[in-house]
């Protein structure tokens, strides 16, 4: 709990304790996912949040609670990444599994972290699906979400840069920020990303965004 802001990570499917569950092949397989379990705490002020091919997810989840006709709409904090138009977009798109490999080992290392080549391998499997996955996400045309959306830029993000991500002013009634940090900084959970998000929502119940 942070500034009265309940944070609830969601566990995606294929992943840790969901590791025998099959990967989604596309966002909207994922955020049907994601819907089934949210969908039961409508009654309350909620928030999605998603980082890089998260943020589709987030997106397109934010998307299902209009097309149900859930009065009361969650906010929409969408974190390096482009607009569903303007994709599908990012440097790994591009990386062959090996450079991938030394990609992931990389942040690894530079994370603190051992780099364990077995369980590296699974790390790869799930990371090609997430690119597949977003590679496949083509978007030219889609309806303004109704829920407030917040997207969220990175001052050293050299993969999604800010500017990458004016787009989404397009998908809805947005707002945009930068904060200090890379691409990876979201990991550590900074005060100021807590912060926005917590005043965020708290202007929403107010009804002043």
């Amino acid at each position: 709990m942070q500034n009265g802001v309940a944070f609830v990570p969601l566990q995606l499917p294929g992943r840790e304790n969901r590791f025998t569950e099959p990967l989604p092949t596309s966002y909207a397989e994922l955020s049907a996912d994601i819907f089934s379990v949210l969908e039961r705490y409508v009654d309350l002020p909620l928030g999605v949040f998603g980082h890089c091919g998260s943020a589709l997810a987030a997106y397109e989840t934010v998307a299902r609670f209009d097309e149900a006709g859930v009065a009361e709409m969650p906010q929409l904090f969408v974190s390096s990444e482009v607009a569903p138009q303007d994709g599908p977009y990012s440097p790994l798109l591009a990386m062959s599994r090996a450079e991938l490999h030394d990609f992931l080992a990389g942040m690894l290392v530079e994370m603190g972290s051992r780099v364990h080549e077995s369980l590296l391998d699974v790390a790869l499997d799930i990371l090609e699906s997430d690119l597949a996955m977003n590679a496949r996400y083509l978007q030219p045309s889609r309806p303004l979400v109704s829920a407030t959306l917040t997207a969220i830029g990175w001052t050293r993000d050299d993969g999604i840069e800010p500017w990458r991500m004016t787009g989404w002013e397009q998908c809805g009634n947005t707002r945009s920020w930068t904060l200090e940090g890379d691409h990876y900084a979201f990991t550590h959970a900074p005060r100021p990303l807590l912060d926005l998000i917590g005043s965020r929502m708290f202007e929403a119940l107010d009804g002043s965004v």
